[in-house]
C-alpha cells in the first residue's frame, strides 16, 4: 500500500471466485484486474468485478484452463475513467516489460480528459508499477520500457478521435467491401507506424474470426530492415508467430495477398538502373518494369499504406507523382496530430522552412520551453552532450547525412581481408574519429550505437529522446540565390545520386539530401543537437531561428 495514494492488491481464486471474495471496496468502486499464470495474462477494468470474472469464465479466458488466480487493484479513490486509464497503461507497459503474452483482444480506449488525469498517470501508476514488479508480476523499470521501440507501438495505447476514426474506417472498408485501397498520409511523429500496427492488431482479434487464421490473411510488408524486429516482437507477445506475415518490398508478387498493409511506403521500390541487381523483382514478363506499389495493387484485396511524400531520399523511392498515386488518392486519410515532439507542428513547420521543402504553412513565432535545441561548434562536443543526455535519459544517438565515404565498411575491397575489425574512422572532425553505424537492423538499441554515427538508413521511423545531427558539406547555402543547394562531390551514396545528365542543376540530389536532414531532425523526443560543417548553413540556420523562435543560442 502506497502512504499517499491507498491502493490495495489482493489475490482471489479465479476459478472458485465467489461473492465472499468481495470487500466493501472491490464491490463499490471500479477495479482493475489482472488473470494470469506464468506465461500469459488478461488485463481488465470493471464496475462489477463478480459479474465480470463469471463470464470470463464462460469465455476466452475459459479457455485458458491453467489460470488459478485473479488480482484484484482496488481503491477508495478509483472512479471510471481512472480505472480505464490504469488498464491501458498496464496493457501498454505489460506488452513492452515482455514478461506474459497478453492474451487482451478488443480495447478502443480513446485518449480523453478527465478530472486529475495526471494524478492517476504519475501519483498513482508508478507507485503501482513499482509494487508489480515487487511482487514478480513485472519485470522492467517504467523508463527501460518506455525506451523499447515495442512500448512506442503498442496497440494498446490510447488513441486520438482522429486516429480511432481512421482505424474503424478502413476495417469498416475491409469488412463491406470487395477491393479497397487506403493511403494515410503523415509527417514524421504523426503516429503511422503505431496506427499500422493497431489496424493490423483490431483485423486480426477483432473480426469475428480465429486470430491465428486470420493472421494467416494479412501480409505486412516494410521496405525498412529496422522495423521487421519490432514488428515480429509486438505480435509474438499477443501470440502470433506467423513467420510469413511481415515481408520485404521484393517479396510482394510472389503470392496474391488478402490485406497487404505496407508501412514507410516512400521507401518502396521502382526501377532505377544504379540499383538494377536488387529490382529485377520489378520486371514483367515483356522486360518492362513496374513499381512495388503497383505489385502491391494488382496483388492485394485490400491494400492500406502510410507514406509522407517528404521522406524519399533516393532515385528508387517510389515518388509522390508517380501514376498510381491517382488511384490511392481516392482513398486518403491525413493524419495531422504531432505525438513524437513536444513542440507539436511548430517545429516540423520550422524544419521544412529552414531546409526550404515546404513553405505552404506560415511560419509563426513560438517558444521552445522544455524542448532543448542546440548548434554546437564541434562534432566532439555535440558527441559529449549526447552521451550526457544518453545515460541520463538513455536512447539518444547521433546521425549524419552521407557527406563522408564509409571508410569503415567491412565488406570493401580495402577493409575486406582486414583482421580484428581495424578499419578506418569515416567521420573526422579536428581529428575527432568516429565510425559509422556497424549495423543496420535495430542499430538504435545495439550494443556500440552511442558511439556510433547512424545513417538515414537506421533512423527512419525512429523515436529518439535526444539525437545529434552532424549536417555536413554535402548541402551548402548559396548567398547570392538564397538557396540551399546540393554539393555533389560532398555526397557518396552512390545510389542516391541520380543517373548522370538526367538531374537538372542537381535539384532531385537536393531534394533527396534535404529530405534526410528533415528526416533526422524530427527524430527527437526531448530535443535536437546539430553541429553544421557548413558555415553558411549554420547562419542560414541561426538566422532563422532567431527570427521566428526563442531559444538558447550556443
Amino acid at each position: 500500500m502506497d502512504e499517499n495514494f491507498k491502493f490495495h492488491i489482493e489475490e482471489k481464486d479465479y476459478v472458485n471466485f465467489s461473492k465472499t471474495d468481495l470487500t466493501k471496496e472491490i464491490d463499490n468502486f471500479p477495479v482493475v484486474y489482472l488473470i494470469h499464470n506464468d506465461e500469459k495474462m488478461y488485463v481488465g477494468e470493471t464496475s462489477n468485478i463478480y459479474s465480470r470474472v463469471k463470464a470470463h469464465q464462460k469465455d476466452l479466458i475459459k479457455q485458458e484452463s491453467q489460470f488459478k488466480k485473479i488480482k484484484v487493484i482496488s481503491s477508495n479513490e478509483f472512479n471510471k475513467s481512472a480505472t480505464y486509464e490504469i488498464e491501458t497503461k498496464l496493457l501498454e507497459y505489460m506488452l513492452a516489460d515482455e514478461k506474459y503474452i497478453l492474451i487482451n483482444t478488443k480495447l478502443t480506449q480513446n485518449a480523453h480528459e478527465y478530472y486529475q488525469k495526471s494524478k492517476y498517470q504519475n501519483e498513482i501508476f508508478v507507485p503501482l508499477w513499482e509494487k508489480l514488479k515487487e511482487i514478480h508480476l513485472a519485470k522492467n523499470s517504467l523508463r527501460d520500457i518506455e525506451n523499447k521501440e515495442i512500448f512506442k507501438y503498442s496497440p494498446f495505447k490510447s488513441f486520438s478521435s482522429e486516429q480511432q476514426y481512421i482505424v474503424e474506417d478502413i476495417l469498416r472498408r475491409v469488412n463491406d467491401e470487395d477491393k479497397s485501397t487506403s493511403l494515410i498520409n503523415g509527417e514524421p511523429g504523426t503516429g503511422k507506424t503505431l496506427l499500422l500496427i493497431k489496424i493490423a492488431h483490431d483485423l486480426i482479434f477483432n473480426s469475428g474470426h480465429d486470430p491465428k487464421e486470420m493472421s494467416k490473411r494479412i501480409t505486412i510488408v516494410l521496405p525498412q530492415k529496422g522495423l521487421h524486429k519490432i514488428y515480429k516482437r509486438i505480435f509474438k507477445r499477443l501470440g502470433i508467430n506467423n513467420k510469413d506475415m511481415i515481408i520485404t518490398g521484393t517479396h510482394i508478387s510472389k503470392i496474391p495477398r488478402d490485406i497487404l498493409l505496407i508501412d514507410e511506403a516512400h521507401r518502396l521500390k521502382k526501377y532505377f538502373s544504379k540499383q538494377s541487381k536488387d529490382l529485377k523483382h520489378l520486371r514483367d514478363g515483356n522486360d518492362n518494369y513496374i513499381d512495388e506499389l503497383e505489385l502491391a495493387y494488382k496483388n492485394s484485396k485490400h491494400l492500406i499504406i502510410c507514406y509522407d511524400k517528404d521522406q524519399t531520399i533516393r532515385p528508387a523511392d517510389i515518388d509522390h507523382n508517380d501514376r498510381l498515386h491517382k488511384i490511392l488518392n481516392e482513398s486518403t486519410y491525413n493524419l495531422t496530430t504531432q505525438f513524437r515532439i513536444s513542440l507539436g507542428r511548430s517545429y516540423l513547420t520550422l524544419i521544412k522552412n529552414i531546409l526550404q521543402i515546404d513553405y505552404s504553412e506560415k511560419l509563426e513565432k513560438f517558444e521552445l520551453g522544455d524542448y532543448e535545441f542546440k548548434i554546437f561548434d564541434s562534432v566532439e562536443e555535440l558527441h559529449a552532450k549526447i552521451k550526457e543526455k544518453n545515460n541520463e535519459y538513455g536512447l539518444s544517438r547521433i546521425a549524419s547525412g552521407y557527406s563522408w565515404f564509409w571508410e569503415s565498411n567491412p565488406a570493401s575491397k580495402r577493409n575486406r581481408n582486414k583482421q580484428n575489425h581495424e578499419y578506418g574512422y569515416d567521420i573526422v572532425d579536428n581529428n575527432y574519429k568516429l565510425r559509422w553505424n556497424s549495423n543496420i537492423t535495430d542499430w538504435v538499441h545495439s550494443k556500440n550505437a552511442i558511439e556510433e554515427v547512424g545513417s538515414i538508413h537506421t533512423l527512419q521511423g525512429v523515436d529518439l529522446n535526444y539525437i545529434g545531427v552532424i549536417i555536413g558539406d554535402d548541402i551548402t547555402y548559396n548567398t547570392n540565390t538564397r538557396k540551399i543547394e546540393a554539393v555533389k562531390s560532398n555526397y557518396y551514396d552512390e545510389k542516391g545520386k541520380p543517373v548522370k545528365g538526367t538531374d537538372k542543376n542537381d535539384e532531385e540530389l537536393t531534394k533527396y539530401i534535404k529530405n534526410i536532414y528533415y528526416v533526422l531532425l524530427t527524430r527527437g523526443i526531448r530535443g535536437t543537437y546539430i553541429y553544421f560543417k557548413d558555415q553558411n548553413m549554420r547562419e542560414h540556420f541561426k538566422k532563422i531561428m532567431n527570427e521566428f523562435v526563442e531559444w538558447l543560442q550556443m
